[in-house]
């Protein structure tokens, strides 16, 4: 048996999984932020994840969740067998400050897909959870005065609210938003639909950058009964205080 010695706080960003999928994950008691760990490095791992550079952009698949990702310049397209959205990062707001999205090339590197964009980073991380959003901000993007304010465009797809973020179409789900600074600390962070646009605000008043938007943080104990969310990968899983041995 492989074994992976791996801190328990981890990024569980945005998840764009089928909501069947994650029910099941969810129905085991093994805590979520060990789960987000554990995929990401059976993602990294397991070339089936991985992504291939194509003619007409990056493409990732997503054997368990059956998801196909293409990122270009433009954005990330995501299809399933139940319908495709495209989701695009328009830029940020900060105060009286605003950036607008300039068109980047992504870089990939396993299963990894990266967007520079100066001082912040947009990122997805594939694994068998599904596939995982999150930014990076290095330093603030402006003068302090007001709330940090991320904007994207979701089309493509009927996008509603819904407990914990929001069911696109009939197939995914796009939620769990929290985010934190350098210090661990948990910022106030809301999502919010508006026709297209979903916007993701943060207060950082009291926050220490750079600081991560999206991921979701959970630890809770195992019980007698939990333990099987990942059992047909060949792992065991244990948690003893704030590690996860894998």
């Amino acid at each position: 048996m492989t074994r992976h010695l791996l801190p328990l706080l981890a990024a569980l960003g945005l998840w764009l999984i089928a909501p069947q999928a994650a029910l099941a994950l969810q129905e085991q008691a093994l805590p979520l932020p060990a789960q987000a760990i554990i995929s990401q490095t059976i993602g990294r791992d397991d070339t089936a994840y991985h992504a291939k550079v194509q003619e007409e952009g990056i493409q990732l698949q997503n054997p368990r969740h059956n998801l196909k990702a293409t990122f270009t310049p433009e954005g990330l397209q995501v299809r399933t067998p139940k319908g495709a959205f495209e989701l695009r990062y328009l830029g940020l707001s900060y105060g009286s400050t605003t950036h607008q999205a300039q068109k980047v090339t992504p870089k990939a590197q396993a299963n990894r897909i990266e967007y520079p964009r100066g001082p912040l980073t947009e990122w997805y991380i594939n694994g068998p959870k599904g596939l995982e959003q999150g930014f990076t901000l290095k330093a603030p993007p402006g003068p302090p005065g007001g709330t940090l304010t991320l904007t994207l465009e979701i089309t493509g797809i009927k996008a509603r609210p819904a407990e914990g973020g929001l069911i696109l179409g009939s197939g995914l789900a796009y939620r769990d938003l929290v985010a934190w600074d350098a210090e661990g600390r948990i910022l106030p962070a809301e999502l919010k639909l508006q026709g297209k646009t979903l916007t993701l605000a943060v207060d950082d008043r009291k926050a220490r950058y750079p600081i991560h938007i999206d991921p979701f943080i959970q630890q809770a104990k195992l019980t007698a009964s939990d333990g099987a969310a990942f059992d047909e990968f060949g792992f065991s899983v244990a948690i003893s205080g704030d590690t996860v041995v894998v």
